[in-house]
């Protein structure tokens, strides 16, 4: 059994030998150079996240993104920053960006829960929980101008929509029943 353990030790030892080998490899080694060119849109506009964005999320989308989070050593602000993104201008834009080390949307985390009372009226989301994760997360204006619009054109508020882009994102275009027209009549 003595002779199982120190092998056992001489391999785990190997192993911390290696992986200390290739971290101290990769914080010498050059950045890839970008692969995507992206639109080449200006989104220099955007190098601040200056603007708070309060959304209330369903139990199961606040395990989902927790999950995610872990997953790939983010926190929610980023993440949500990433998926608001993806949403408005493209996933190519986004991951040409970060290919670049114009990474603007992985700023500090300046995340904090907020508590506000949310009317359940039309909850399309009901499915996943109630809405009682609160989360703010600061986005840049114009980003945060981009998403009213796009909310304003569905005729919805503004936390409503976000929250739903979130879903989509997350769980897919059938984890949302279909929103009821504003007229109660098919055309």
């Amino acid at each position: 059994m003595s002779g199982f353990l120190k092998s056992l030790r001489t391999r785990l030892e190997a192993r911390r030998q290696r992986h200390a080998e290739m971290r101290s490899y990769l914080k010498s080694a050059q950045p890839p150079e970008p692969v995507l060119t992206g639109t080449g849109r200006d989104y220099s506009v955007m190098s601040e996240n200056d603007r708070a964005l309060k959304v209330h999320l369903p139990e199961a989308v606040h395990v989902a993104l927790s999950e995610l989070c872990e997953k790939h050593d983010s926190n929610f602000s980023t993440l949500i920053r990433h998926v608001l993104f993806i949403y408005l201008y493209g996933r190519y834009d986004l991951i040409a960006l970060l290919e670049r080390g114009k990474g603007q949307f992985d700023i500090t985390d300046r995340a904090s829960g907020h508590f506000m009372r949310v009317s359940n009226a039309d909850n399309r989301t009901a499915d996943l929980g109630k809405n009682d994760h609160d989360i703010k997360t600061w986005i840049p204006s114009q980003m945060y101008a981009d998403l009213k619009q796009a909310a304003d054109n569905k005729s919805i508020p503004l936390s409503v929509f976000v929250r739903e882009v979130i879903i989509t994102y997350l769980f897919g275009h059938q984890a949302l029943p279909e929103r009821e027209s504003a007229g109660g009549g098919e055309a």
